[in-house]
């Protein structure tokens, strides 16, 4: 099907997240289904998120949370332990 496509069979297959070459092709993925491309600020890489998409706030909350429960996992043991919970539970129960 490859040959037939002119691509690589990588392109078509489903990607193995576990190497770099799987997370490569997530990242395309990620770049067409949610606007999330590769970009450069002072020389450092980064993600960044389509503002002109209109799944953008809902995105950039949940990202914005996740960036918060990073930081706060990073400050003790007892921290990073609530981190990897909360990882493990996420999304949050609606109360």
């Amino acid at each position: 099907m490859a040959k037939v496509l002119k691509v690589k069979p990588r392109a078509i297959a489903d990607p193995d997240w576990n190497t770099y070459m799987g997370l490569m092709y997530m990242f395309f993925d990620l770049e067409v289904t949610y606007g999330i491309h590769v970009d450069e600020i002072d020389g450092e890489l980064c993600l960044r998120l389509d503002r002109s998409r209109k799944d953008y706030v809902e995105l950039f909350d949940m990202l914005l949370k996740w960036n918060e429960a990073r930081k706060n996992g990073q400050a003790d043991f007892d921290s990073s332990v609530a981190y990897e919970e909360w990882k493990l539970h996420y999304p949050p129960s609606i109360r």
